[in-house]
C-alpha cells in the first residue's frame, strides 16, 4: 500500500537524484534522453585486493552485467565496490541504473527486482543518521504512516543503495554509511564508487561488517566504446548538419584519434576528457592540428573552458586564469578546504 501510494513522488524524486545530463554544454544542445550520448563501460576485478585463495580469475564485464558477478566464494555479494580515476565513468554508472530504476524500462532485469532505491553522494549528505536520510526521503503520501512501520518495509524489502564519491566523504557521511552497512538487514544491495587511493580503507570498512563484497576497477574506454560514443556524439551535436557532414566528421574524428601517440590515447580513455576532446574539435576547428598530444589537448581543453566560462559569465579571462593558477597551486600544496 505504501509502495503503491507513493510511486508518482518516489519516481519524481529519484529522477531528480539522478540528473545524468553529465555537462552543462549538452543541455545546450537540447538534450533530455542520456542514452543517447552513453555508452556501456566495462569494468574488471582488482585483483590485487581481490586474491586468495578464492579470488577470481581476471573477470571483465560491462556495466549492465555487475548484478550477477559473483564474490571469490561464488556467493552474490552484498557491497560492490568500484574504483576508478576522475572522470572514468564510476558516477555515470551509478546514475545509469538510478535511470533505468525511474524509468523501470531497462535493459538490466535485475533493477526491477528493487521496490526501493536509495541514493547517497558521500560529499553532500548532511544527515546525522539513518532515521533522519530516510525521512527526508519518505513523500508527502507516505507521511500519514507511522515512521517505524515505513522503515521496517525498506528494511524488509530488497533495496538498492548508490553510494557515490567514498573518496569526498566527510564526517557525517562516513558514519552515515557506517550505520548503512550495520543496519539489520540482508537484504541491500550496495554499489559504492570511490577513486583507487581510498579502496584499502573502503575495503576494510567492508570487512569489519562481514558483508560479501566484491572489488572492481573500471577499464576504461575501449576501442570500440570510442568508435560508437564519436558516432553518438557527432550524430547528437551536428544534428541539424546533413548526413554526409556528420559521416565526414566521424571519419575525420576516428582518423585523429587513430594516429594519436599511445599517450594521449590514453587520457582519452577516460568519458569526461573524451566527451570534451570532441567537443573542443567540433568547435574549434582551427585547433585540431595543435591536438596531437597528451600536453596540448590538455591546454586546449583548459583554454577552451576558460573562455566558454568567460563568455558565460562575463568574467575577464585574465581574472579566470589567474584564479585557475591560484587554485591549482593550492591544489599542489594540498591546502584544505577550510584553509581556502
Amino acid at each position: 500500500m505504501i509502495q503503491e501510494s507513493s510511486e508518482a513522488e518516489l519516481l519524481s524524486l529519484n529522477e531528480r537524484l539522478c540528473q545524468i545530463l553529465p555537462y552543462d554544454w549538452l543541455a545546450q544542445y537540447g538534450t533530455t534522453d542520456p542514452g543517447n550520448i552513453m555508452v556501456c563501460l566495462q569494468v574488471a576485478d582488482d585483483q590485487e585486493l581481490n586474491k586468495g585463495p578464492h579470488g577470481n580469475k581476471g573477470i571483465i564485464v560491462n556495466q549492465k552485467e555487475i548484478f550477477n558477478i559473483k564474490d571469490q566464494k561464488g556467493k552474490d555479494p552484498e557491497v560492490v565496490i568500484i574504483s576508478g580515476d576522475a572522470g572514468s565513468g564510476k558516477t555515470t554508472i551509478l546514475c545509469s541504473y538510478a535511470e533505468g530504476w525511474c524509468k523501470k524500462t531497462t535493459d538490466i532485469p535485475e533493477l526491477s527486482s528493487f521496490p526501493f532505491l536509495l541514493c547517497m553522494q558521500f560529499r553532500n549528505h548532511d544527515h546525522d543518521n539513518f532515521d533522519d536520510y530516510l525521512k527526508s526521503l519518505i513523500p508527502k503520501t507516505v507521511a500519514r504512516f507511522p515512521f517505524d512501520l515505513v522503515k521496517s518495509v525498506v528494511l524488509g524489502s530488497k533495496c538498492l543503495v548508490l553510494c557515490d564519491g567514498y573518496d569526498e566523504a566527510n564526517v557525517k557521511s562516513q558514519k552515515l554509511f557506517k550505520e548503512f552497512l550495520a543496519l539489520n538487514s540482508n537484504k541491500m544491495k550496495f554499489v559504492v564508487t570511490t577513486r583507487p587511493g581510498n579502496t584499502v580503507g573502503l575495503t576494510g570498512i567492508v570487512n569489519k561488517t562481514k558483508r560479501p563484497k566484491i572489488n572492481l576497477k573500471v577499464s576504461g574506454l575501449q576501442k570500440q566504446d570510442m568508435k560508437l560514443l564519436t558516432e553518438k556524439l557527432i550524430g547528437h551535436l551536428l544534428k541539424d548538419d546533413d548526413v554526409t557532414q556528420q559521416e565526414q566528421m566521424k571519419k575525420e574524428l576516428l582518423q585523429k584519434i587513430e594516429e594519436m601517440d599511445t599517450g594521449t590515447r590514453d587520457i582519452l580513455q577516460t568519458p569526461l576528457y573524451f566527451n570534451l576532446f570532441i567537443l573542443l574539435y567540433i568547435e574549434c576547428p582551427e585547433l585540431r592540428d595543435e591536438m596531437s598530444t597528451r600536453t596540448s589537448v590538455y591546454l586546449q581543453l583548459r583554454k577552451h573552458k576558460i573562455k566558454r566560462i568567460s563568455d558565460k559569465t562575463g568574467i575577464s579571462e585574465e581574472s579566470l586564469e589567474a584564479f585557475d593558477a591560484l587554485y591549482r597551486k593550492w591544489s599542489l600544496k594540498h591546502y584544505t578546504e577550510e584553509k581556502i
